[in-house]
């Protein structure tokens, strides 16, 4: 018989959605807790909200298989007049029949029945998918190492306003499908979402953290995990089987992994990484001209990891911001920097930096300049200006050196520019 067949699948599907959500429950629900432990034990001192925008990106496959259980017992009740209704005809007996038409009827009022759940279950996958990924994309300009080429982008204002946007946007046609009935544009936008901005983005700065870190073999994997998980998107479009659910599971497990692996790996990297005492750190400076006759500005900082005879070859500007910073340590008391504030200048005053950005481009041009001679460095940006100077806790935008005037070394051809 076709029909009792069809309904057997069904109850397979049924049970098989049903274990998938409770394994998704259990599975996000505590990875989600052990991301957050990491961030309220370590993170929240370091102010560091990445590990908690990548838990509640996980959280949200938690309450996707709770949706999925909440559809699945809703359809119970139909499955156990369906079965009754099927025992009565296989077991010949009429008088238990159903009056309105017995199996058949049961059936197709049951297939009627998830039709109907099928929109609304697919719908509210898409908006907890597209949570999932808006969560990771806010996490993402959180991370210590990022590829060049996107930085600009992710440490940008526009940053946010552009996920939220293109979030919103997709929320509010998911929404619109509702009342439309049956749809697979649902589908259509979450899996969008995720391919256009999100995993390229994740895959990359995954791969740079990783590699960064000298942890080679896992950034090979998280280039996998991301590939799988392309392919699982893709097969989204194309199909709603058995198939779909395995591979889910095999993509949201390796991911929960990599990002224990990410955290712990920053964890490892936080505890390797001790601020040098001021008094162990000295910074010579160096001008001269080269055969060809192009100036060449060059610094040697001693008591970094890295050696201490290692030349730094840097432009004009930021050479110059940095020799500023030393000659004002040698000469004044204090030492302090000014940085301009951002609605401009005051009563015409003049600043010592003018923005948070000529800070920056020093900081990256030392990180760049010793990556290319080293083939990478353990230090990012953070760590590196930790080291270099303290600002000031009465006045936020004074900064200077932390190194002591006596292992400030400056020729005497420099001292009066």
């Amino acid at each position: 018989m076709q029909q009792p067949q069809l309904f057997y699948e069904s109850l397979v599907e049924l049970e098989l959605l049903t274990f998938f959500g409770y394994w998704q429950i259990l599975t996000g629900f505590f990875a989600f807790v052990a991301l957050l432990g990491i961030w309220w034990h370590i993170g929240r001192k370091q102010k560091d909200f990445g590990q908690v925008w990548l838990a509640l990106s996980v959280l949200c496959w938690s309450f996707s298989g709770s949706v999925e259980v909440y559809f699945a017992n809703q359809t119970n009740q139909e499955v156990e007049v369906v079965q009754k209704a099927l025992d009565a005809e296989l077991a010949n007996m009429d008088g238990a029949r159903l009056e309105d038409g017995g199996f058949t009827a049961a059936l197709d009022k049951l297939e009627a029945r998830k039709a109907k759940q099928k929109t609304l279950l697919d719908g509210l996958r898409s908006i907890l998918s597209l949570l999932n990924s808006l969560f990771i994309l806010m996490a993402l300009p959180t991370f210590r190492h990022i590829p060049k080429p996107i930085e600009f982008l992710l440490q940008s204002k526009a940053w946010f306003p552009f996920i939220f946007l293109a979030f919103l946007i997709c929320f509010l046609a998911i929404l619109s499908t509702f009342a439309a009935g049956p749809s697979h544009f649902t589908v259509v936008l979450d899996v969008i979402y995720a391919l256009v901005p999100t995993l390229p983005f994740l895959g990359w700065i995954l791969w740079e953290s990783f590699d960064k870190r000298g942890l080679k073999i896992l950034a090979w994997l998280s280039v996998l995990c991301i590939a799988f998980t392309t392919v699982a998107q893709l097969y989204k479009l194309y199909a709603d089987d058995p198939i779909l659910i395995l591979m889910a599971a095999v993509f949201k497990t390796s991911l929960i992994m990599i990002f224990f692996a990410l955290a712990l790996s920053w964890v490892k990297e936080l505890s390797e990484f001790v601020v040098p005492q001021p008094g162990h750190l000295y910074l010579y400076f160096d001008r001269h001209k080269s055969a060809s006759g192009k100036v060449v500005h060059i610094i040697r900082l001693k008591g970094l990891p890295w050696p201490a005879e290692l030349p730094l070859t840097l432009t004009r500007s930021p050479f110059n911001l940095l020799l500023k910073f030393a000659q004002h340590k040698q000469q004044e008391a204090d030492g302090w920097l000014e940085i301009k504030p951002k609605k401009g200048s005051r009563n015409g005053k003049e600043y010592d930096i003018q923005d948070h950005n000529q800070l920056i481009r020093l900081l990256s041009s030392l990180l760049d300049e010793v990556a290319r001679q080293q083939g990478g460095t353990s230090l990012d940006r953070k760590q590196l200006k930790e080291v270099l100077f303290e600002s000031s806790p009465e006045r936020e935008r004074l900064i200077r050196l932390r190194i002591p005037p006596v292992n400030l070394h400056i020729p005497n051809a420099l001292k009066d520019l």
